[in-house]
């Protein structure tokens, strides 16, 4: 990310996140929800991510773990 912040590039992360955060309309808050939500602070990166389809599914339940982050030049042009 310093890199990227250095050269002024913009940044689109998609990840099979694993985690859960409210913030990423996740039900609830797990320890890796945590941290990922920390890190996306720290590197002022937004959560693209809108709505509450669930991108996991299994019999017991549903929930969104998979987030797309980017740098905030670039957030308005994502859909």
């Amino acid at each position: 990310m310093a890199d990227a912040r250095h050269k002024r590039a913009a940044v689109l992360i998609g990840s099979d996140a694993n985690s859960r955060h409210t913030v990423a309309e996740s039900s609830n808050i797990n320890e890796r929800g945590e941290s990922r939500f920390d890190f996306i602070c720290s590197v002022d990166l937004s959560i693209c991510n809108r709505g509450n389809c669930p991108s996991f599914v299994i019999a017991s339940g549903a929930e969104i773990l998979d987030v797309t982050l980017a740098s905030r030049e670039i957030t308005p042009v994502i859909s």
